[in-house]
C-alpha cells in the first residue's frame, strides 16, 4: 500500500516513531481542530459536541495492544468520572494490521472494524471513527495510543502516550 498512514504491516521505523510526540504535534493550550465524524451508534460527533464539557479523547484500534490493555483502566475511569467527563475513543488506523485484521481501505470498512471492536470489548462510551486517512488523528499527532484531555473551551489541557 502506498499510503504511509494506512500501512499493511507495521514497520520498525513506524514503531520507533510511535514512542514520542512529533515536535509539531498539538499540545497543551492549543485547540482541537474542527471535525465531524461518524460514531459506531450511527450518529456523528463534532468538536462543538465536546464544548462546554471536559473530554478525554483516547486513540485506539482493535489491533493496538496498548488500547486493549488500557481498556480496563478506561472503564474504571469512566465509571468514576463519566458523569463529569465526556469519554471518546477515536478509532484510528489499525496499529498492527495483518492477515486476520487488515487495514481498512474505505470508511465503511473502518466503521465496521470500530463497531466490532466496541462490541467485542464492551466499550461503555462513544466510539468515533476518524476519516479513512486519519484527518483528526494526524492533525493532533498520529500516534496510535495517545490520549488528550480537552477543557470546556476545546483546548488541550493534557496529552500523553
Amino acid at each position: 500500500m502506498a499510503n504511509p498512514y494506512r500501512y499493511d504491516h507495521l514497520s520498525f521505523e513506524a514503531f520507533v516513531d510511535d514512542m514520542t510526540f512529533a515536535k509539531n504535534a498539538r499540545s497543551a493550550g492549543e485547540t482541537l481542530p474542527d471535525f465531524e465524524l461518524p460514531t459506531v451508534d450511527g450518529t456523528t460527533l463534532s468538536r462543538a459536541d465536546l464544548e462546554g464539557t471536559l473530554a478525554l479523547v483516547v486513540f485506539g484500534s482493535k489491533t493496538c495492544p496498548m488500547t486493549i490493555t488500557a481498556l480496563p483502566f478506561l472503564r474504571s475511569l469512566h465509571r468514576t468520572y463519566g458523569e463529569r467527563v465526556r469519554f471518546v475513543l477515536l478509532y484510528v488506523h489499525e496499529a498492527h494490521p495483518g492477515e486476520r485484521v487488515t487495514q481498512p481501505r474505505a470508511l465503511d470498512e473502518k466503521v465496521e472494524h470500530a463497531r466490532a471492536f466496541g462490541a467485542e470489548t464492551d466499550v461503555p462510551f462513544t466510539i468515533a471513527v476518524d476519516t479513512i486517512d486519519g484527518d483528526l488523528h494526524r492533525a493532533l499527532d498520529d500516534k496510535p495510543n495517545a490520549v488528550f484531555l480537552v477543557d470546556r473551551e476545546g483546548r488541550i489541557a493534557f496529552r500523553a502516550l
